[in-house]
């Protein structure tokens, strides 16, 4: 009971600290180039960071994150704030409430789109591959053997190690890809290192916070290894893991489908334990 009366009071103080205002318009980040997208750049003494996630962008203020044990629902119009290692979170307000969180396209079409039409641009190598080389510089994540039901796994990567791109409107495609059933449902779960936080999180003196926006996020579970935002969509859920390794290094997964809340943790817990 004390515990939970004084986490209820630090989300309390939270609430009421009015945040300082930040520059994270769509203007500002679409003017951001994939070197940006991957690590972020300096301003104000800050990394900012913009990352194309499915069919909707999230813009973020890259973090690593404060442990969180409540679930805090935010709705279009709110404002969240907290930390998480010292690093500011935010879940920003939304322009248009009635659009956000709705996917005009699938994953799956996307990805499906930018392996066929820009074959010149992205590859697929097996698992094995991304396992041994040097385009997944981190342990990638595999589900508990006999938990997940796999359909198929692979990497996407550029054709070019150096290729950045070309303009806003432009996907970044590659990643790690499970195409699993999970609960009956199929779900995507892609990662890829989070090289922005990766580098928080090894260099404490770096100031960094994180902004989401597009929807009504709602931040669902978190642990000193782990945080998970929720963002509801009907047939394309999405479930946005950041997960900190033993070596301080923070991998990002990604899990969308049809899946509810409850059900997407439950396959997130197959990868990280938490």
């Amino acid at each position: 009971m004390a515990q939970d009366a004084r986490l209820n009071s630090f989300i309390r103080r939270l609430r009421e600290e009015k945040p300082a205002p930040i520059d994270v318009t769509s203007k500002v980040m679409e003017r951001l180039g994939e070197q940006r997208r991957q690590t972020g750049e300096i301003r104000n003494g800050e990394r900012v960071k913009a990352v194309q996630t499915g069919a909707r962008r999230v813009m973020w203020i890259a973090a690593a994150w404060l442990l969180l044990v409540s679930a805090v629902s935010v709705s279009a119009a709110a404002l969240f704030r907290a930390e998480w290692n010292g690093i500011h979170i935010t879940v920003e307000e939304t322009a248009n409430p009635s659009s956000a969180g709705q996917a005009e396209v699938t994953l799956k079409d996307r990805l499906d789109n930018a392996l066929s039409e820009s074959p010149t641009v992205w590859k697929m190598i097996s698992l094995e591959e991304a396992q041994q080389g040097e385009q997944f510089p981190f342990a990638i994540l595999r589900p508990l053997h006999g938990v997940v039901s796999l359909s198929k796994s692979f990497a996407v990567v550029p054709q070019e190690n150096n290729y950045r791109l070309q303009s806003a409107d432009e996907w970044w495609a590659g990643g790690v890809y499970d195409f699993c059933t999970w609960s009956r449902h199929d779900v995507i779960v892609r990662q890829n290192l989070d090289v922005a936080m990766t580098e928080r999180l090894q260099n404490p003196q770096l100031t960094m916070s994180q902004a989401y926006v597009g929807g009504a996020w709602e931040n669902v579970k978190g642990s000193d290894r782990m945080l998970a935002m929720f963002l509801a969509d009907g047939k394309d859920n999405l479930l946005l893991v950041s997960y900190k390794t033993d070596d301080n290094q923070v991998i990002s997964l990604e899990l969308t489908g049809d899946a509810t809340k409850e059900e997407l943790l439950g396959l997130a817990a197959a990868y990280t334990g938490e």
